[in-house]
């Protein structure tokens, strides 16, 4: 119970002083850097007042005086009050336990793989199978020319491809590859709070085009061609940055911070 107890008053001050890496804690709630003898004294106090009358109990149950060398009785040693009680040696390794922990927290000296939240994740920094982006470019990248206003060259296009009606709606970039692929690079900024997403800094031609298939036919009901910013999912492809998923563009903003 006292374990527990400590272990409660531990996290506590953790979240209280704002110091800790502690993903459900609110990030933007930060404390002067609370001195680290004083987290220790309040660890301290704080198992001695929780444990004080089960200690004393144990400590007249258990330790007899010693005899000094004149037959005079002396009071329990240091060490017999705090190392020879089992529970006293249960509540001093909860406490070293507890305090190591905090301090390498407090300190900015420990880091907890658990303690990331998914919001710092960036460009570029999750990696990708070169399949995943050789989809992307026949998805999404128009690598062919032909009269993009005809819906029947479009169903051509579609059936070669093996893209008729994968989905209701599908966007496709008319540009080179090397120019999509670039918005990962220095031609595209990081979108706020965007994660992995980067976001062209200049406007592409894109068009939307619904399809649907039925037997061996692919019928094209609608295309649509505008101009306006490109948004991918940027991860490492072979060492190098790539798109791999294209994402509609919802007025997204961008940071001042290339992509990658």
């Amino acid at each position: 119970m006292n374990v527990a107890l400590l272990t409660a008053f531990a996290v506590s001050l953790l979240i209280c002083e704002g110091k800790g890496s502690v993903s459900w804690a609110d990030p933007g709630v930060t404390n002067p850097h609370t001195p680290s003898s004083l987290v220790f004294k309040r660890l301290l106090v704080s198992s001695a007042e929780l444990d004080s009358s089960d200690f004393q109990l144990r400590r007249k149950l258990q330790v007899r005086p010693r005899r000094g060398r004149r037959g005079t009785s002396s009071a329990p040693t240091l060490f017999n009050d705090v190392f020879l009680f089992p529970q006293a040696k249960k509540m001093n390794f909860a406490v070293v336990t507890i305090v190591t922990i905090f301090l390498l927290v407090h300190e900015g000296k420990g880091k907890f793989s658990g303690a990331e939240r998914d919001d710092v994740k960036v460009p570029c920094q999750d990696k990708s199978s070169q399949r995943n982006y050789n989809e992307f470019v026949q998805r999404h990248v128009l690598k062919e020319i032909f009269n993009r206003t005809d819906k029947q060259q479009w169903s051509r296009y579609l059936l070669e491809k093996n893209l008729c009606g994968r989905t209701r709606v599908q966007s496709f970039i008319d540009a080179d590859e090397n120019q999509v692929s670039q918005v990962c690079r220095t031609s595209g900024k990081r979108v706020v709070d965007g994660r992995n997403l980067c976001i062209s800094t200049s406007n592409m031609r894109v068009y939307d085009v619904q399809s649907r298939k039925t037997s061996k036919k692919c019928t094209v009901t609608k295309v649509t061609g505008s101009n306006h910013k490109v948004v991918l999912a940027c991860n490492k492809v072979s060492n190098k940055c790539r798109p791999v998923h294209y994402e509609k563009w919802t007025n997204q903003k961008p940071e001042n911070v290339n992509c990658s």
